[in-house]
């Protein structure tokens, strides 16, 4: 194993970590802002030791294993940001349901006929 093999592992692990904290009923967006600084020193570090360890150095085994941990990385990223709109979509919803109701509980108690066109 590499170290480059060690950075991607760390950040697919912290990947995984995110995953399952936003998967949560009450995710902890502290844990989840951590992980994702810890993830952006990972990638920094994996800048470094890509350009330390050109592809050519490497064996055709070790590219092979590199190519499925990276190939991991990107799904975990995929899942990532599929769930994050998902909630972003849930939550944009129930803000409009709100404000819905919102303006029809003005109405009524502003007119004496509610305007109920908001439904």
């Amino acid at each position: 194993m590499t170290p480059l093999h060690n950075i991607l592992g760390q950040l697919n692990d912290s990947s995984e970590a995110i995953l399952r904290e936003i998967d949560e009923n009450e995710p902890s967006f502290d844990a989840i802002k951590s992980q994702l600084g810890q993830r952006e020193e990972l990638v920094k570090k994996l800048g470094i030791l890509t350009e330390a360890n050109p592809k050519d150095s490497l064996s055709e085994e070790e590219r092979i294993s590199l190519r499925f941990l990276f190939e991991t990385f990107v799904e975990l990223n995929d899942g990532i940001q599929n769930n994050l709109q998902n909630i972003l979509n849930s939550h944009k919803e129930k803000l409009g349901t709100a404000v819905n109701q919102r303006k029809v509980e003005k109405s009524y108690r502003v007119l004496k006929n509610p305007d109920i066109s908001y439904f």
